[in-house]
């Protein structure tokens, strides 16, 4: 179970993410949704992330009322963690 979303301006799509149970068995209460990935495309507009996290946010507080925290993971080897 799960939830996709696009970011999509003048029919092209900026961004993409994927929403779904945590991957951490202590998580998995059914109240938690894990960000498990997220792509945003070089030339989209300025803030994109930022703006695509916070309208997500709040579709799933409103599709999804059940859940209780949203969480969001980095590799800080791979990603500096600049675009949220």
């Amino acid at each position: 179970m799960g939830q996709c979303y696009g970011a999509e301006s003048g029919n092209k799509y900026y961004a993409v993410a994927w929403w779904s149970h945590p991957v951490n068995a202590q998580l998995t209460n059914g109240k938690t949704w894990e960000l498990r990935r997220m792509a945003v495309t070089n030339d989209a507009p300025p803030n994109t992330a930022s703006r695509f996290l916070a309208i997500m946010v709040k579709l799933l507080r409103k599709e999804r009322p059940e859940l209780e925290k949203l969480i969001s993971y980095q590799d800080t080897e791979v990603h500096k963690g600049t675009i949220y």
